[in-house]
Parts: structure tokens; sequence; C-alpha cells
């Protein structure tokens, strides 16, 4: 009978474990997840602001080249033009700077859920061994 219990506890020791190493491997993978898309998400915001700095570099350089034909209306859309470029840069900034903040966030409950069924599962294994002192005497 002891052996039937030891060789129970084994199964639901090790099911649990596959469990948990089943759970870690999915947090694992939506972490990667997570952070391929803010790799992502940042180097669509570099190519924007390349793209974005360089319209802008050569909208100064037609300005230089045609100062004298730009009329007050032409330099006043221009100047919202760049308002508007430095807007989307900034939003994408801080969708940037938030994506890693929830990646780092997820990293973290990843940690704690890793700590936890851990702990759990030592409970388990000492309580196990426990029971199987106290089936002993």
């Amino acid at each position: 009978h002891e052996i039937e219990l030891s060789v129970k506890d084994a199964a639901l020791a090790a099911k649990e474990d596959q469990r948990l190493r089943g759970r870690q491997e999915h947090d694992t993978e939506l972490a990667a997840k997570d952070a391929e898309l803010l790799r992502a998400r940042q180097e669509k915001t570099r190519q924007l602001e390349k793209r974005d700095e360089h319209a802008a570099r050569l909208r100064r350089e037609q300005a230089q080249e045609h100062e004298i034909e730009l009329s007050v209306k032409d330099a006043a859309l221009a100047a919202k033009e760049d308002q508007r470029l430095r807007g989307r840069q900034e939003h994408d900034t801080e969708l940037a700077a938030k994506d890693a903040e929830l990646l780092r966030a997820r990293q973290e409950k990843t940690r704690q859920l890793e700590k936890r069924d851990e702990h759990a599962a030592r409970l388990r294994r000492e309580q196990a061994q426990e029971h199987e002192i106290e089936l002993s005497v």
C-alpha cells in the first residue's frame, strides 16, 4: 500500500511538474513575442524617424534654394508639417516606452509565477514526504 501511495504521489508530482513546465514555457514564449513586438516597433520607429529626418532635411534644403520664392503661407505649412512629424515621433517613442514597460511587467510576472510554482512544488514534495513518514509510522 505504501508503494502504491508513493507511486501515486510521484505520478501526481510529475504531472504537476509537467504542468508547471508547460506554463513556464508558455509565459516564456509570450515574453519572447512581446520582446519581438517591442523590437519591431522600435525598428519601425527608427525607420519613421530616419524617413522623417530625411524629409525634413530635403524640405530645409529646398527652402534654402527657393527661400526668396517661398511665401509666408508655404513657411507656415512647413512648420505645421514639422510639428506633425515631431508629434508622430513623440507618440511612437511613447508607444515604444509603454511596450518596454509591458515587457518588463510580463517578465516580472513570469518570474513571480515561477517562484510561486517552485514554492508550491516544494511544499507538495514536503507534504508527500511527511505523508510517507506518517504512513511508515
